[in-house]
């Protein structure tokens, strides 16, 4: 009985953390709208990354990231390094196992303007949204990125990559239920 609870948990969870990064994309996209004054609003575009987060985080976050160390990036990294970076996604995929999750089939999401929920075993990651560093080239992995998003209380390793000149987000939340 207490997987069935466990696994019911998990989606709740999920579905919370969904709607959060939908929510935050969307005020967003109604923000850009009402400020740039297009009418009618579509929700069917690329917003900045940076619109993103501020919506996902308010404000507080510009100084978290300013500080922030890359893995996968061994000088720190411009302060403009996703000044032009576009997210992009109006639903959720749920990967049907981990190796979908690569830096080959980076640009793949934003071609469909999909966000991925992982596989179930997925290592680290719960949830991956794909960023698009330059709008003016033909989607690559090498013009791509992403922001990873882990929900559960897990211990995130970048594994023994190769040096890699992207740099990426991950954000780690943990929502629990009680």
């Amino acid at each position: 009985m207490s997987e069935i609870v466990s696994l019911h948990l998990a989606n709740v969870v999920n579905l919370l953390d969904d709607c959060l990064l939908i929510q935050a994309f969307d005020t967003t996209v109604v923000e850009k709208s009402l400020r740039d004054r297009i009418n009618p609003i579509n929700f069917s575009v690329a917003i900045p990354v940076i619109h993103f987060l501020v919506m996902l985080f308010t404000e507080n976050y510009k100084k978290i990231f300013s500080q922030a160390i890359f893995d996968n990036f061994p000088d720190p990294i411009p302060q403009d390094a996703f000044q032009s970076a576009v997210v992009y996604f109006t639903h959720w995929k749920k990967a049907a196992e981990s190796s979908i999750i690569n830096d080959n089939s980076s640009w793949k999401p934003m071609s469909r303007g999909m966000a991925i929920q992982c596989h179930n075993h997925q290592k680290a990651i719960d949830f991956v949204l794909s960023v698009l560093f330059d709008r003016r080239k033909t989607l690559s992995r090498w013009v791509m990125s992403a922001i990873f998003l882990q929900i559960k209380n897990r211990y995130f390793t970048s594994g023994n990559e190769e040096h890699n000149s992207r740099p990426y987000i991950t954000i780690v939340m943990e929502l629990g239920l009680k």
